[in-house]
């Protein structure tokens, strides 16, 4: 009987251990992992937000942010230093075109806060590309530099802390849709 109860525990033990790694979190359908690893560190997932297009509501994507530890608060994820990433889940078919215009109003917004980043737009329009449903786009940071990478091939890496702060000034602080950054931020249902 002792070993019987070894045995089960066990496999109660691996089942768990399994099923844990293998958790995604779900926003209506689309799944996320709840961590990823990048340069050897892991994620832990923040929030997922969905970008939605003309009133409507018509769902673009899905994006899950993922960070060292949660936070909620915008302000210090926009300034935090470190690894950071976000996953983009596309829903529809979106021209590169449509990003490109929505980054430059968004762009418009945050270049308030950061004037000099005007030099390193280009590189981030020349990286957008026609996204098909079910396609993902993600953005992985370092301290000092960006990368974008569509369909898992690097299209573009951005140098400055600046330009960092600014794609997360977009996303956290002028977002497209309130739904977004409050999924990002981990408060969706608030």
């Amino acid at each position: 009987m002792r070993r019987m109860n070894k045995v089960l525990f066990a496999v109660v033990t691996i089942h768990f251990l399994i099923s844990g790694s293998l958790m995604a979190a779900n926003f209506e359908g689309v799944e996320f992992p709840e961590s990823v690893s990048v340069k050897n560190k892991t994620l832990v997932l923040n929030g997922l937000g969905p970008r939605f297009a003309t009133m409507a509501k018509i769902r673009v994507y899905v994006a899950g942010l993922y960070v060292p530890a949660k936070s909620s608060d915008a302000e210090e994820l926009i300034h935090s230093q470190g690894l950071k990433q976000i996953l983009m889940k596309f829903q529809r078919d979106v021209s590169a075109d449509q990003s490109r215009e929505a980054w430059q109003k968004g762009l418009e917004k945050a270049s308030k806060d950061y004037p000099k980043i005007q030099d390193r737009i280009p590189q981030l329009m020349a990286a957008m590309s026609d996204m098909k449903k079910g396609e993902e786009m993600i953005y992985s940071f370092t301290d000092d530099q960006a990368e974008i990478l569509v369909r898992g091939e690097s299209r573009a890496v951005i140098k400055g802390r600046d330009f960092i702060e600014a794609l997360f000034t977009v996303w956290l602080k002028y977002p497209p849709n309130k739904e977004f950054a409050k999924g990002l931020l981990g408060k969706a249902g608030q």
